[in-house]
């Protein structure tokens, strides 16, 4: 052997991006692959037989129309006079003019044989004739003619018709073959594709189409561009889509031209920049075009001044990958394309091929000679190596060892190419047991020289062994790195994946609990699971202890309930190099730290719920720390990239959170995001806008345009705010928006993007919805309406009861009236009581006076006789007796004036009669309450009212007399090839539906200036009734794109 080092050039080095986290296996791809045969579909059968005519033709006419009957219907095959030359005994030639497909002045040409049926029928279309595809269904036995073009195809498209021939067999009526010559729209091949076939020409070819074993086919042809350059393109008919292959030829183009064309989208566009620069010159000559619109594959291949090249684009997977092949000849100095590849010249390498992918891929296929024979070769991100190392020369030795004549080597170079990994798969096997279960394999070499981790060469090997259910690898490896000077040695126990015997490691992004392999209950331990554990040490001359580094590695499982994503799981890897401390590292993982996560782990049913179970699920979930100070540093087969890498989610009493954080060569990245938060029934709300909780995002890598997003919406008290801004390669995106309640809302957005799939250009649009002075309108009406339906209900109880009280007063009146007529009664019957005695008396007190009068004028008439003198004293007596009695009559008639005069009057006796006292004290409080009943009305009716009445005339007159409800105002400045404003508005005016609709387009400035001007002259612009704009809903018309993590 010559040198050692290029004994190490036989090299594997597991290939990995450039992430400071651990590079992920290449995703699977949605391809068709070996293991994924596609099956194609049945050939399509006739589904329509010809009928033979009723009678043998008599005529030239009927004999055409024998012929074409069954394939057109009358109302599609109309056939004018014929000018016929027949010959004499043998075939008879004709011409005329026809209708067919409904297409008038068609010139058909028929030949017929000697027994009048039609053997050929030739027709010549005028320039403008078209016809649908399915006019063509018949003829093609019953068959769409869609069923041989490729997807996408434009079938619902009429096509120009030019010519169409068809061939008779014997009887004159069943078709022998068909030809015709069409034009069809242009045909736009389905994305990613950038190709557009225009002028597109479909000449259809069919042998026996209405007979089992037909054979229907043709080509399309046309003109593609590809970036700016022109190709002819050709591809035949097939009822399998996945044979449908456009093909054309260029004599010469640039690779960068080529990139330009086919790297339109920001995955594709990586490519750009992952190519070394020596392949970014090149130019491809005698370029081979291919594009298969099935399979969403095209490439391009051709000649270089470093070998055969091939550009393919491949959009078959869930994201299109663009990729670059390169097969050098066998005395090509590797050298050329960067340095670091120098040493593979003193090797001796056949079958060389670069590979340059811009996505990691499983299953690349391309049409390099040096890559036929492999199928499904998997790449990764960046540049990638394939060849066939011969063990010839110097590395005879190994070869005789090894008795192997060549292994394959395979390897990878870093993204900024100061890396290579390589590897040669001596592809040896030994099983160490009868039964098979304990085997020793992958055992290959391998060498990685970089910059910083400097030249390090070794040997490694697998020892599988099954343990019961599980399949555990044992891997042990032995490397001299000639930088630090140090031999070092790993050895560590994975846990394998039985189906494929693949080694599996733990990821950050991608976790799949149950599919993660692990030793479980390792001798018996319960709820124990080893995935990984192992540990690894060198000694170097340049460590005063001699012991240069130390490491340790481990991933478990823990937890014993059935569900094991309740379970705990973690990882923990550390190095600590002591001869060069750079290439020490720390990584960490946990899944989760919180008590419930410990309870889960191991309680199957404890029945923790609502806020105690919020309490102790507080903390931290899915935790990492990875801190890797040297580029390239590989330990226990996962290869780091320098960076400092953290993140975790958040649990605080229910209410999730996330944040992450990567930083390193490339960039810093970050992202933080939260869970919606409701409150208080939404008085208190932060959410997201295209999103439902908000985030906050941003990558700031080399070799691209900074990304930056954020996105986030709050509610407080019935007042919303939101914004959302997104930054990236393509272009800006922002929106702001807010609203109060239901009533008011407003939005802004603008976009302006470059070069991508929405086109090129900005566009703006802001828009408001104004429901609050309808609102305001509708409640204020509703609250007068029902103030002034509880002042009518409060003036009809008001009336209620002033009648109440007027009644009242009306019933105490009429007692008053009664009581004062009954006292005065009463003292009237007493006065006259009283009068009657004093009369009855002074009668007697009269009849006394008289009666003495008369004995006086007796006494007076009497003399002084003595018989007279007698007489006298006798009428003297009874004088003074009735003296005496009209004294005492007197007497009792000053004590019946006396009674008489102590009856008051009539008026001091009213007032003082307790019963009438009683009486006008109610009268007082019912008149009191009589007032009080007549103010309530009148305040009802001659104050509130009219308060209602005035204040619904100024809503209806101001408030509701204008009302803008929704404006939007939007403009495209080149999306979609668009040069567009538009103005929309609702509103109501002096109380009326209204809407106004302006629009303008910049590629037509004369005719919008005069449809505006024509709108403004008539008065067509305002029209009656609301219309549809963007302000009703004010959802979002800009795709809203999150940032790819």
């Amino acid at each position: 052997m010559r040198h050692p080092y290029y004994l190490g050039l036989v090299l594997l080095c597991l290939t990995f991006s450039c992430a400071t986290t651990r590079a992920p296996a290449p995703t699977d791809p949605a391809t068709t692959t070996s293991k994924d045969v596609y099956v194609p579909p049945p050939i399509p059968q006739p589904t329509f037989t010809p009928t033979a005519p009723a009678a043998p033709p008599s005529t030239a006419s009927e004999s055409v129309g024998n012929s074409i009957t069954n394939y057109l219907p009358p109302t599609d095959f109309q056939l004018g006079d014929l000018n016929a030359v027949v010959s004499p005994g043998g075939s008879s030639t004709l011409a005329a003019t026809a209708s067919v497909f409904g297409q008038p002045g068609v010139t058909v040409t028929a030949t017929l044989r000697a027994d009048l049926t039609t053997s050929h029928l030739q027709f010549s279309f005028p320039a403008a004739a078209q016809a649908s595809l399915s006019s063509f269904d018949k003829l093609l036995g019953g068959t769409s003619l869609s069923r041989y073009l490729p997807p996408g195809f434009p079938t619902d498209q009429p096509v120009a018709l030019r010519t169409m021939t068809i061939d008779f067999a014997e009887n004159g009526y069943v078709i022998e073959q068909l030809s015709a010559e069409l034009g069809t729209a242009d045909y736009r091949m389905p994305a990613p594709l950038p190709l557009t076939v225009s002028g597109a020409r479909l000449d259809l070819e069919a042998v026996r189409p209405t007979q089992m074993g037909r054979t229907i086919g043709g080509t399309i042809s046309g003109t593609a561009k590809l970036g700016q350059t022109n190709v002819q393109v050709a591809a035949t008919l097939n009822s399998d889509p996945n044979q449908i292959d456009f093909t054309g030829s260029l004599t010469e183009l640039s690779l960068s031209i080529l990139l330009d064309a086919l790297a339109t989208g920001p995955e594709t566009r990586r490519l750009v920049t992952l190519l070394p620069p020596p392949l970014k010159s090149l130019s491809l000559s005698t370029i081979a075009v291919s594009a298969r619109p099935f399979a969403k594959i095209l490439s391009t291949r051709g000649s270089t001044s470093m070998g055969d090249a091939e550009l393919q684009l491949d959009g078959s997977g869930p994201r299109a990958n663009l990729i670059f092949g390169l097969a050098p000849p066998a005395t090509f100095d590797y050298g050329s394309i960067h340095g670091l590849l120098t040493p593979l010249n003193q090797l001796d390498l056949g079958g060389t091929s670069f590979v340059v992918s811009a996505l990691p891929d499983k299953s690349v296929e391309l049409a390099l000679p040096s890559l036929a024979a492999m199928n499904d070769l998997a790449v990764a991100e960046g540049v990638n190596l394939i060849a066939d190392l011969k063990f010839s020369e110097g590395l005879s030795d190994i070869g005789d060892m090894l008795n192997l004549e060549s292994a394959r080597l395979t390897g990878t170079l870093s993204r900024n190419l100061d890396h290579g990994s390589f590897t040669a798969d001596l592809d040896q096997t030994l099983k160490l047991n009868e039964d098979g279960t304990v085997e020793l394999g992958d055992i290959n070499l391998f060498t990685r020289l970089g910059a910083q981790t400097g030249l390090e060469f070794g040997l490694a090997g697998l020892l599988r062994a099954q343990v019961d259910r599980d399949l555990l690898g044992f891997n042990a490896s032995f490397k001299v790195n000639a930088l630090d000077q140090s031999l070092a040695g790993e050895f560590f126990l994975e846990a394998l994946n039985p189906p494929v015997a693949a080694r599996r490691a733990t990821d950050f992004l991608t976790r799949n609990e149950e599919a993660i392999p692990e030793w479980t209950e390792p001798f018996g331990i319960p709820g124990v699971g080893i995935r990984k554990l192992g540990g690894s040490a060198g000694i170097s001359p340049r460590s005063p202890i001699l012991l240069s580094s130390l490491g340790l590695t481990g991933a478990a499982r823990l937890g014993t309930v059935r569900n094991r994503k309740k379970h705990l799981t973690g990882a923990l890897t550390v190095a600590l190099n002591v001869a060069n401390p750079a290439k020490s590292l720390l990584s960490i993982e946990v899944n989760r730290i919180t008590p419930l996560g410990m309870i889960d782990a191991f309680v199957e049913s404890h029945g923790i719920k609502g806020s105690l179970r919020d309490v102790l699920g507080s903390g931290l979930e899915d935790g990492k720390v990875l801190i890797v100070p040297t580029d390239n540093l590989t330990l226990f087969g996962v290869t780091y990239q320098r960076g400092v890498a953290f993140g975790a989610a958040m649990n605080l009493l229910g209410v999730k959170g996330r944040m992450d954080c990567s930083m390193n060569d490339a960039g810093v990245s970050g992202r933080g995001s939260l869970d919606p938060i409701n409150l208080a029934g939404g008085q208190l709300a932060v959410r997201g806008i295209g999103r439902p909780g908000p985030l906050v995002a941003f990558d700031v890598s080399t070799g691209r345009l900074p990304t930056f997003e954020v996105d986030g919406e709050a509610t407080l008290l019935g007042f919303t705010a939101g914004t959302r801004m997104l930054v990236d390669g393509e272009g800006f995106e922002m929106l702001m928006r807010g609203s109060f309640l239901d009533d008011l809302e407003g939005i802004f957005e603008v976009k302006g993007k470059l070069n991508s799939n929405q086109g090129t250009g900005i566009a703006l649009r802001v828009a408001m919805r104004n429901e609050f002075l309808a609102r305001i309108t509708r409640e204020a009406t509703a609250a007068l309406d029902k103030a002034s339906r509880d002042a009518r209900q409060t003036l009809l109880a008001n009336r209620r009861k002033l009648e109440n009280q007027r009644k009242a007063v009306r019933r105490l009146d009429k007692q008053i009236v009664a009581r004062e007529a009954a006292v005065k009664a009463a003292w009237q019957r007493e006065r006259d009581k009283a009068n009657a005695i004093y009369n009855s008396q002074i009668v007697v007190v009269r009849d006394f006076n008289r009666k003495i009068k008369d004995l006086q004028k007796k006494i007076d008439k009497l003399g002084n006789w003595p018989h007279e003198l007698a007489e006298k004293a006798v009428l003297e007596t009874r004088k003074i007796t009735m003296q005496a009695g009209r004294e005492s009559a007197k007497a009792t008639l000053a004590v019946y004036a006396q009674a008489v005069n102590k009856i008051a009057d009539l008026s001091d006796v009213l007032p003082n009669d307790p019963e009438l006292i009683s009486l006008h004290t109610q009268k007082g409080a019912a008149n009191a309450a009589l007032t009080i009943a007549t103010t309530g009305v009148d305040v009802v009716i001659g104050v509130s009212q009219g308060t209602i009445d005035a204040a619904k005339f100024m809503i209806d007159n101001t408030i509701g007399a204008f009302d803008l409800r929704s404006m939007e105002f939007a403009t495209s400045l080149g999306f979609g090839n668009e040069f567009t404003a538009s103005v929309d508005m609702n509103l109501v005016f002096t109380g009326n539906n209204h809407n106004l609709r302006m629009e303008f387009d910049f590629a037509d400035i004369p005719g919008s200036v005069a449809k505006l001007v024509g709108k403004l002259t008539t008065g067509n612009a305002l029209k009656p009734g609301f219309g549809e704009t963007f302000g009703k809903g004010l959802e979002s018309k800009l795709t809203a794109r999150t940032v790819a993590r």
